[in-house]
């Protein structure tokens, strides 16, 4: 009996020390686990790439320059980016993140507050903001419409500039640069790259008349036609405006008469309405005359016929003659010379014929 109560002392104490260290060991592998766990589940292990860069300013000439390799919000115009824009960021970064359970808290324009359902800690993030626009998402109405610059003291680029603020009452235009302006077109782009970017065309429409320096053409010599030609016109518009040198042909004439013709551009959208132009066409009388026979004329016994007559029937037989503009010489009791008394008129001479009746005897 004392042996199996020493046997069993000896058990006791020789196989208690392996039963403790057994039960240690256990506790500090999951001690060991949990920790692994809890590491893996840490926010800061996840991948943040460019998120995760600290901000870090440097001075130069009292200019703060923001990190440039810092990840780049694109806002639109906005001072800082959506809640959606930095979960879509970290999701990229971590596929095998649930979106649904990144939560972003205190947005500023440089930073946020990351937490993430199921992981442990919390991340601040740092960025920069690009608010710049696409200018063409700000100037949408790019047909100006018609511009008047006869009528203002402003300088075209400055009428534009009104214009584009008028129909786009979004639009800033301090910081933009109307370039390359043109009769009817021109091309926006920006002067700040942080608010605008790229470049958009514009087109307008001018009143016909404000390209025009001078509208009175003077005379005009015409020598085969009583009317100037519509060439003739353009010839002499583009004498006396030099600017329409290679444009002339784009303008159309009609309505000519010995005064004045209409002038429009064949494009409207361009150039709107027309324009009267004066000028004086000096017609060779022998184009105008064409009826140089005067017949028979009744005067006091055979005598010459007076310069009113031989006038008043020259007009009876050529009525678009000014008979103001003429003068009658040489008269005869057969013939007589016509001569232009205005050569900004008439030019040249003509000889009329003409019979004395016997009626003009004294019987």
């Amino acid at each position: 009996m004392k042996k199996l109560v020493s046997l069993l002392s000896l058990l006791t104490i020789s196989g208690g020390a392996p039963l403790i260290e057994s039960s240690c060991s256990c506790t500090n592998k999951n001690n060991e686990k949990k920790i692994k766990k809890d590491d893996e589940n840490d926010i800061n292990k996840l991948n943040w790439g460019n998120l995760g860069i600290e901000k870090i300013n440097r001075v130069r000439r009292n200019a703060i320059i923001n990190n440039k390799y810092q990840h780049v919000f694109k806002t639109n115009g906005s001072n800082k980016p959506t809640k959606q824009q930095i979960k879509e960021k970290v999701k990229e970064l971590n596929p095998q993140v649930n979106i649904n359970n990144i939560n972003v808290t205190n947005i500023t324009e440089n930073s946020a507050v990351i937490t993430i359902t199921g992981y442990s800690s919390k991340k601040t993030i740092n960025f920069t903001v690009d608010k710049s626009v696409p200018i063409n998402n700000v100037i949408t109405n790019t047909n100006l419409g018609e511009i008047d610059g006869s009528k203002l003291n402003n300088s075209l680029k400055e009428q534009i500039n009104l214009r584009l603020l008028e129909l786009n009452p979004q639009l800033d235009i301090n910081k933009i640069n109307v370039i390359d302006i043109t009769t009817y077109t021109a091309k926006v782009n920006s002067n700040d790259t942080s608010i605008y970017t790229g470049e958009i065309n514009i087109t307008y429409s001018r009143p016909i008349k404000s390209i025009f320096k001078n509208f009175e053409l003077g005379s005009i010599r015409v020598n085969d036609l009583n009317l100037p030609t519509e060439q003739q016109i353009k010839d002499k518009i583009k004498e006396l405006n030099p600017d329409l040198e290679n444009s002339i042909n784009d303008f159309e004439v009609k309505d000519i008469t010995s005064r004045n013709a209409k002038i429009s551009f064949i494009r409207k959208d361009i150039l709107s309405g027309e324009v009267v132009f004066n000028f004086i066409s000096n017609i060779n009388l022998n184009k105008i005359i064409t009826n140089s026979n005067l017949g028979e004329f009744i005067t006091e016994n055979l005598s010459n016929p007076t310069e009113q007559q031989i006038k008043e029937k020259i007009k009876q037989l050529n009525p678009q003659l000014d008979i103001t503009k003429i003068k009658v010489e040489s008269i005869s009791n057969y013939r007589a010379r016509i001569n232009s008394s205005d050569t900004n008129t008439y030019t040249g001479y003509i000889i009329v014929d003409y019979i004395v009746s016997v009626e003009s005897l004294n019987w």
